[in-house]
């Protein structure tokens, strides 16, 4: 288990997060969300020993996080580096060995992750000779040859087509699968909600909301709804209950202001016509988010 404890960190006077605290259970894959600039990068880099945090602990496995064999942890930075004029074969030996592995197993690791991303035939290349694409792909390459019990990837799918960001998915899964502890870190919300079992939602270093992300959705008071609808538009437009309408291949997407209950909302619309269809729509992380910083900052005015 990883565990951060009442994480603390700043930047001369700038607070970069504040008080930050979660746990992530083997075989999990937990989301660090939030958008550019929130702190997710921070707390990657405290758990890593990159940087040191003002206060707070980092466990994993009950040891102090600088006393856990670094060998054991696997790491894709936001900000991609590689050794441009080293050939893509050598790179990769270079950083397997730096993992402890020996001759053998990084030989047999390269030829079989080269194989999966198509690398095969750019192994004896520069790496300024590949396009930025199968950069990516090296330098994920060097985050997972090693079989990491913990695997932290910063904006993993930056620069990735949607291929290839199905083929990274699969391999996280994979890693899920086989008991890993995987903490990721992106601004992408929407792809981070089809595959993060528990996630932390921070924004200019605090958190705005954590725990499993089920549970988050179902505790969420949604106000959007989709509706099958024959009637008076005009008088829904004018409704004080209906905050935003639009029409979606045929039907009404509808947002409710958030004090009117669906019991409310739908007997007005059969007082106004015929209704088939009426249902109310899970939230989006994106959604839960965007809502979460405006309770935020309603309480702070």
């Amino acid at each position: 288990m990883l565990s951060i404890n009442n994480l603390t960190k700043r930047f001369g006077k700038t607070l970069a997060i504040n008080n930050i605290s979660f746990n992530v259970d083997s075989g999990n894959i937990f989301g660090v969300l939030g958008p550019n600039g929130a702190g997710k990068s921070t707390i990657l880099r405290s758990i890593l020993n990159i940087i040191q945090p003002n206060s707070g602990e980092i466990l994993i496995d009950s040891l102090p996080h600088n006393k856990f064999n670094s060998d054991k942890i696997g790491y894709l930075p936001e900000d991609r580096g590689l050794y441009q004029r080293s050939r893509v074969d050598d790179v990769l030996k270079y950083f397997g060995k730096l993992k402890s592995l020996s001759k053998s197993d990084v030989n047999n690791k390269i030829e079989f992750w080269s194989n999966k991303f198509e690398l095969q035939h750019q192994l004896s290349k520069y790496v300024y000779e590949l396009s930025k694409g199968n950069q990516q792909k090296v330098q994920f390459l060097i985050s997972i040859i090693h079989d990491p019990d913990i695997l932290i990837l910063d904006e993993p799918f930056t620069g990735f087509d949607p291929i290839n960001q199905k083929l990274i998915l699969e391999i996280i899964k994979d890693f899920e699968s086989r008991g890993k502890i995987i903490l990721l870190s992106t601004h992408m919300l929407e792809l981070a909600e089809k595959f993060c079992s528990e996630i932390i939602l921070i924004n200019e270093g605090e958190k705005i909301i954590s725990g499993n992300l089920s549970e988050i959705k179902s505790n969420y008071n949604s106000s959007k709804y989709l509706v099958e609808f024959t009637g008076d538009t005009e008088s829904l437009n004018s409704s004080e209950m209906i905050h935003e309408l639009n029409f979606e291949n045929g039907k009404l997407k509808l947002t409710a202001e958030s004090t009117t209950r669906s019991s409310q909302l739908l007997n007005f619309l059969i007082s106004k016509g015929e209704v088939s269809h009426f249902q109310k729509l899970e939230p989006s992380l994106t959604d839960i988010f965007f809502d979460s910083i405006n309770k935020v900052k309603q309480t702070e005015q």
